[in-house]
């Protein structure tokens, strides 16, 4: 079933907001998945579980934290020229890139460096080696890209901003930029719970 594209766009406002919320408090978060994503039937959508969550400049990251194939390049970079850059590999732009695999988990229903025989193998087989490996020969721009007949441009730029290298990843205030958040920044909770009826998608979410 093809994802709706207003729901996308909800979870990008909901969820940007929620890591820039987490950025203003010194927070960054090590592990969003589409798993701690939260869509509520009324309407509210919310970041969840702050396990593995770390203070900025006070909270020595271990790499290994948070599930790894949602991990950015340059975590996997633990002896490289980025090793020793906390900011780097663990920092709000570390979030951003797992914000950005998450969501285009979302939109292939799998995520995009597996196919489907090893998306349906055990998440705990998973290692380092194995998904930088994938990793490092995976084209983002060409899987995004082969989408663009099913979302809009501006839905596919945003995913693809949050994939950039680490360099050149925009922050939090660029991607609040970007026209998809602005087109749908303005929802609120009832008219995106009425979205969400309307299209049949209420009955499958979080009732409690």
């Amino acid at each position: 079933m093809l994802f709706q594209e207003e729901l996308l766009g909800y979870i990008i406002v909901s969820i940007t907001d929620a890591i820039g919320y987490c950025k203003a408090h010194m927070i960054y978060h090590t592990d969003i998945t589409p798993q701690n994503i939260l869509v509520h039937h009324k309407g509210s959508i919310k970041l969840c579980d702050f396990g593995e969550s770390k203070l900025l400049d006070k909270s020595p990251t271990s790499t290994f934290v948070g599930i790894v194939a949602y991990w950015p390049p340059e975590r996997f970079d633990i002896f490289g020229a980025e090793s020793h850059d906390e900011h780097k590999r663990n920092g709000i732009r570390a979030d951003i890139w797992s914000f950005g695999i998450s969501l285009l988990e979302i939109i292939l229903g799998k995520l995009p460096f597996f196919d489907q025989n090893e998306v349906e193998g055990s998440r705990e087989e998973w290692n380092a080696f194995k998904i930088y490996s994938k990793l490092s020969n995976t084209c983002f721009e060409d899987i995004i890209h082969a989408q663009q007949s099913k979302y809009s441009d501006n839905l596919l730029e945003f995913i693809l901003l949050c994939l950039r290298k680490v360099d050149s990843r925009p922050q939090i205030e660029a991607l609040k930029n970007c026209l998809v958040y602005q087109q749908y920044k303005s929802r609120t909770e009832i008219q995106i719970a009425k979205q969400l009826d309307k299209h049949g998608i209420s009955q499958l979410l979080v009732n409690s």
